[in-house]
């Protein structure tokens, strides 16, 4: 399974099984091989685009890659901001979770973040790294980038040692006075200049509508190449509304869209209806015979009733209050379907 594999992929598998639970395991290869293909061979790939860019724009511009990450902190792009945001985010995550010896939760989170940083960051700034869009933005997004990567070497050191020391050796090259292995750090700090909890839920609604956006296009066997007039967010948390207005630009081009356009559900009129689903278990249990009068005026809740309880979460009935695990609201599309396809998400409608 080591010569295979490796025995970091093998460690990383145990880590995250019923073993440090002291439960049983049905051991599984598969399982060992997710590991590489979805953790190890991406984070690799990361690492080498990393060196071959660096390596590249010091031929270019004849001086040495120097680190630094105030250059980084300094960036006011919205993408290194919110990479810098996740890592850190993570840190903060792993230093609790570790505390309390629940390493199996650890894995899901860092699968996360390597996934975030090449299917997403490293793929959105490819011009950047290649100075495409200036000297600055270069050094910024390298910066970044390797502040990330050293980040994870330390975060990870304890549980994929020798991956963790491979990429160390090689990166401590440009740092001066560096340690002589990763395993001679501490696991890092949270930066607390890097935090931004709103960037990071920014964000991850930005990646969920591109995400819908592909799957309808898919549904219609549409290429990315084939430029569309728009694409709509109706939602009912106003803040998701907001972030997807602040970062259109990258859903226009991720998307190939002219025009991002957003509309709340009290705004949505015929173009979406919500519909009501009272959980029959939880509520008939709490309210026994009396449940079919309840349930008849959960039914009879208004649009715009429903709409607020989907901001709100929260909803009173006959002095009786109710919450989003007592009745579960979903948006449905009532639009011209001969010209217009919709995919639900959480609270919301991609069309």
């Amino acid at each position: 399974m080591i010569d295979a594999y490796g025995a970091d992929a093998l460690r990383l598998y145990l880590i995250n099984s019923p073993v440090v639970r002291a439960e049983d395991l049905c051991f599984k290869e598969a399982g060992v091989l997710q590991n590489l293909k979805s953790i190890f061979l991406p984070w690799y790939h990361a690492y080498r685009m990393l060196v071959g860019s660096i390596r590249m724009m010091e031929k270019q511009e004849g001086t040495p890659f120097s680190p630094d990450v105030a250059i980084a902190l300094a960036s006011r792009n919205l993408m290194d901001r919110w990479i810098l945001a996740a890592a850190n985010g993570l840190v903060k995550f792993m230093r609790t979770e570790m505390e309390a010896y629940r390493l199996y939760t650890v894995v899901p989170r860092l699968v996360e973040l390597i996934d975030d940083l090449t299917n997403w960051y490293i793929r959105m700034n490819k011009e950047r790294f290649a100075g495409d869009a200036g000297g600055d933005e270069r050094h910024a997004s390298l910066n970044t980038l390797f502040e990330v990567m050293m980040m994870l070497c330390r975060m990870m050191a304890p549980l994929t040692p020798f991956f963790a020391e491979h990429m160390y050796q090689n990166l401590k090259l440009v740092v001066p006075g560096a340690l002589e292995s990763v395993h001679f750090l501490m696991i890092p700090e949270v930066n607390a200049a890097a935090v931004d909890e709103v960037m990071e839920a920014d964000v991850r609604m930005m990646l969920g509508v591109i995400q819908k956006g592909r799957t309808l296009r898919e549904r219609h066997n549409l290429s990315t190449r084939t430029p569309l007039p728009e694409v709509m967010l109706i939602h009912a948390d106003e803040t998701a509304l907001r972030a997807v207005r602040t970062l259109e630009e990258y859903v226009k081009s991720e998307l190939n869209v002219r025009r991002v356009a957003t509309m709340s559900v009290s705004e949505a009129g015929k173009a979406a209806t919500l519909k009501c689903l009272p959980n029959h278990r939880r509520l008939g249990d709490r309210f026994g015979k009396e449940y079919k009068g309840i349930q008849a005026k959960i039914r009879a809740l208004s649009h715009e009733q429903l709409a607020a309880f989907m901001n709100s979460g929260k909803l009173t009935i006959d002095n009786e209050a109710f919450d989003k695990e007592d009745i579960l609201v979903q948006l449905a599309y009532t639009g011209d379907t001969s010209k217009h396809d919709a995919d639900t998400m959480e609270q919301g409608l991609v069309v």
